[in-house]
């Protein structure tokens, strides 16, 4: 049987969508520091609002030339929110904490920091964990995780080892500043415009998102959705160009019964 890219990580079954993919992510953002690049795949599946939020920073280019200014070995590297002197920088409003479904604080893990006596306080500041931080799932209400590090977590180790001192209220301060230089998203590289998978894909993904909203309202909704989306279509055309029949009947497919044939 034809592994299809829905059989391959969002598996329709029973009659009934269910995403069984562990990390639906609508991109991944890379951090250039000065250690060197450190590479975040976002999971928006679970965290769509933390997600949208930390793309806002991103594409505003905040980010750019803050530092990393709490670092803690056998902890976790928290950076996000100020400039070089640990001047804080403005962001953008508060979010909303979306603890219930957010994925474990593990190693490598990437969550947003926040007030920790104030649930709804997350703005810029997110923290990377060196180890597995099972106490941040719950302390205060959880921290909440939305994405890993899938590149670059050597850099992240190395970071850990700086020498670091106190100052003012800040007692894990690099000594010698950490600098997150830029951090933007990754571009996916253009495909032949010849290519019959770029156009059986975008239906096939319209189809299976029309899918998850019909039968999971409560879950898909049109954060969840978007975020899903680059997934879905980057594991379509993954399997439609290495399986280059799957194209006329992804293309041709208007129910997600139809899609879950394509593979069979």
């Amino acid at each position: 049987m034809t592994l299809s890219f829905m059989n391959k990580n969002l598996l329709i079954a029973a009659a009934m969508l269910v995403c069984h993919a562990a990390w639906a992510a609508p991109g991944r953002v890379e951090l250039e520091t000065s250690m060197g690049r450190v590479v975040i795949e976002l999971d928006a599946g679970k965290a769509p609002k933390t997600v949208e939020n930390f793309l806002r920073y991103v594409d505003s280019g905040f980010y750019n030339d803050t530092v990393f200014h709490r670092v803690v070995d056998g902890y976790l590297v928290q950076g996000g929110g100020y400039i070089r002197g640990l001047k804080q920088k403005a962001g953008f409003d508060p979010i909303v904490l979306e603890s219930k479904a957010s994925p474990k604080n593990l190693r490598g893990s990437v969550a947003m920091a926040r007030i920790h006596t104030k649930r709804n306080s997350a703005r810029s500041q997110f923290f990377i964990n060196l180890v597995d931080n099972a106490a941040l799932d719950t302390t205060a209400g959880g921290y909440i995780v939305f994405g890993r590090v899938v590149e670059g977590m050597e850099i992240v180790d190395a970071m850990a080892t700086v020498p670091v001192g106190s100052m003012g209220r800040h007692q894990h301060m690099p000594k010698t500043p950490l600098v997150l230089k830029r951090a933007e998203r990754v571009r996916e590289a253009p495909v032949p415009e010849d290519d019959p998978c770029n156009t059986a894909c975008p239906n096939a993904v319209d189809v299976m998102m029309r899918g998850f909203k019909e039968k999971q309202p409560e879950r898909f909704d049109a954060a969840a959705l978007a975020g899903l989306r680059p997934t879905a279509l980057k594991e379509c055309l993954d399997s439609c160009r290495a399986t280059p029949k799957l194209a006329e009947c992804y293309a041709g497919a208007k129910t997600t019964g139809a899609l879950k044939a394509c593979g069979q």
